[in-house]
Order: C-alpha cells, then structure tokens, then sequence
C-alpha cells in the first residue's frame, strides 16, 4: 500500500497528519488548508489493499499477470469515483453530503490506484452517540431524516447499501443529518456488491449473501440496525418488521415505513405543539401586561 501523500492539485495548500484509521486498504487522515482554521478528512481508499492481495490473485490464478490485475484494480477506483459523482449529484437536494474533492492516483511501483476523497470534517451519529445522550425527539427527528434521504436516493434511481453511524454526519446547523459515502449504486442494472460496499454488522441476509436482487428493503434492514442503537428498548414491533430475516415481510418501501412512524409518534408532536403553542401565547399575553394586571 502507498504512503498518504500530498497529492497535486487536490491537496495543494493542505497540510496532511497521520492516518487516525486505517483498515481494509481504507485510510482517513487529518487535514487542514493553509491559512484557515477549518478542519477536513482526507478518505483514501487502495485498491489493492496491499501487496500480499495482489500476489495471492495472481498466485490463484484469478488473473493470468498484472496487467490484468491492474485493470481490475481500475474498475474499483473508477466505481469510488463513480459513486463520489452520484453523492455530488444528490447533495444538490436534501440528505446529502459531497466530498469537496475527488482525485484518482496510480499507486508508484505497484499495479493498483489510489482514490483520494476530501471533505469537510464532521461529527458522525457514531461520535455523538459515544459523547451525548440523545434526546427522545431528536432520536425522532433523526429516524425521519434518515427515512428522507433514503426515500430521495431511491426516487433518484440508487440504493445507499451502506447505512451505518459512521456515515451518519451531523451538521453545524440545527444539528440536520446527512448521509455520507454509498455502497451499491444503481438500481436500474445489474447489482454489484463490492467488498468495500457493505459493512457486515448493518448489512441484511440477502446482502451478506451476495445476491444479485437487491432492493430499498436491504437500506429498510440497515435503518432498523440503526434503531437498534437509538431506541434499545422501545420500538421493538417497528424494529423486527424492519429487520425481519425474510425481507418479504419488512416495510415495502421507505415511505410506507415513514408513514408509519408519523402515525407511531403523532401524540408526541401534537404534545409538543401545543406545549410551544401555550408558552407563545403566555409570553405575549406577558409583553402586553394582560397576566400581570390579572395577579
């Protein structure tokens, strides 16, 4: 595997620290551009992931040399760079984050290529759920996110594939969620699951089996992963329609599911609503002296 490295024009005026995590050929670095106090993450994906990979494929056979490797090797980087395009793409509606910058480097002395991804640095769900509890409503608010951008990558022709909570980012404002990084793409083709493109502990049966007939119920399963972590004992009926092993009998699509959970929770919106709505009247009534006259 090559060393991270400054690349041109990409990251011309960074400075780059040292890998914070590295697993499975997937490197993140921390970043920052000269003259400003804004913090990015420099994401650099190997494909192979190290030498012994590339000599293990050719010693099997699974390709005759390494030129044949190496242009299996491209095909993967060209798919990241594919998929970096889609987010971009999507960004442009709500849900999503780009990566700032993309760029595709050939590995020095070695059949394989670098894809170098760059972006702005954001806390994840992982993070917050490790340093803050979370409140109820927010638990709330971020399910129907959640639903909202899979329903929008759905609608735009994708599956995400790869809902987890470090893909979960948390912006500045308003605390707004957004999703981050993409496993499996179109939904229109043929499917193809890449070892990058799933992570184990969210990924549904049909995923971890590599079928070819995937569906927006694979992301339905993820999500449900999800409300494992933010709602450990309560939701129980919604989460195991969600991760039910035959995907046959889980939501049909995700707005069916949102629906769902509007209905599940509309007591706590109109409780809240009105609470908001008694506190606006009492502080008016306030301002205009009307409730100190009454005492």
């Amino acid at each position: 595997m090559s060393e991270p490295k400054l690349i041109s024009p990409m990251l011309d005026n960074f400075a780059m620290g040292d890998p914070i995590s590295d697993r499975d050929g997937v490197r993140c670095c921390p970043a920052m551009e000269n003259g400003s106090d804004e913090k990015y993450i420099v994401k650099i994906i190997s494909n192979p992931a190290s030498q012994s990979k590339l000599d293990a494929m050719i010693l099997s056979g699974a390709y005759p040399d390494i030129p044949s490797a190496a242009a299996y090797f491209k095909s993967l980087a060209d798919s990241v760079i594919e998929e970096a395009n889609i987010l971009h793409k999507l960004s442009q509606l709500e849900g999503f984050l780009p990566y700032d910058k993309w760029q595709l480097v050939e590995m020095e002395n070695e059949a394989g290529y670098d894809v170098y991804l760059l972006s702005k640095y954001r806390r994840t769900l992982a993070q917050k759920f490790r340093r803050d509890a979370m409140t109820h409503l927010e638990a709330l608010n971020l399910g129907l996110d959640l639903c909202a951008a899979l329903a929008l990558c759905r609608r735009s022709g994708f599956l995400y594939v790869d809902l987890k909570p470090e893909n979960v980012l948390i912006t500045k404002a308003n605390d707004d969620v957004k999703l981050l990084d993409f496993g499996l793409s179109n939904t229109d083709a043929h499917y193809l699951t890449k070892t990058m493109g799933c992570t184990r502990a969210y990924a549904s049966p049909e995923l971890l089996a590599q079928s070819e007939d995937i569906d927006v119920r694979s992301d339905i399963y993820s999500l449900g992963k999800l409300m494992q972590l933010i709602f450990p004992r309560k939701y129980r009926s919604f989460r195991r329609k969600c991760l039910h092993e035959n995907r046959d009998k889980r939501w049909d699509n995700v707005d069916q599911m949102r629906r769902q959970w509007n209905k599940s929770n509309a007591w706590i919106y109109y409780t809240l609503g009105t609470t908001i709505a008694i506190a606006i009247v009492t502080l008016i009534l306030w301002n205009r002296g009307v409730i100190s006259e009454v005492q």
